[in-house]
């Protein structure tokens, strides 16, 4: 069974429903959400709460901010951290996928997911 959505950082389902019986009987955000938009059969809602996009190895509560943009995505590094240490980016890995600190090449690798 794979890890629930709110694992990979997402916050928001967006939902094309039947009013006469939705997805097939009870949807996520049924479940799961509190809706923000809920109109002619379309449905915004909010999962809360939701695990960080980026996160210290070994800490996954400590979110780390990630900024996207055309060539990828930035992560704001904790300042107080080892040199030596993890950060855990939940995003799909790709064997050509570049990392660097500052300028300098480090370390890429999937995990187990």
């Amino acid at each position: 069974m794979p890890p629930p959505s709110s694992a990979y950082g997402k916050t928001w389902v967006l939902e094309v429903y039947s009013k006469t019986g939705g997805l097939g009987g009870d949807t996520m955000a049924e479940k799961l959400t509190s809706d923000v938009y809920n109109v002619d059969g379309v449905r915004v809602s909010e999962l809360t709460p939701v695990d960080p996009l980026a996160f210290p190895q070994g800490n996954s509560k400590q979110s780390l901010a990630v900024h996207f943009r055309s060539g990828g995505l930035d992560v704001d590094l904790d300042p107080s951290a080892k040199s030596e240490s993890w950060v855990v980016v939940n995003f799909l890995f790709y064997p050509a996928m570049v990392a660097t600190v500052d300028g300098k090449p480090v370390r890429v690798m999937a995990d187990e997911w």
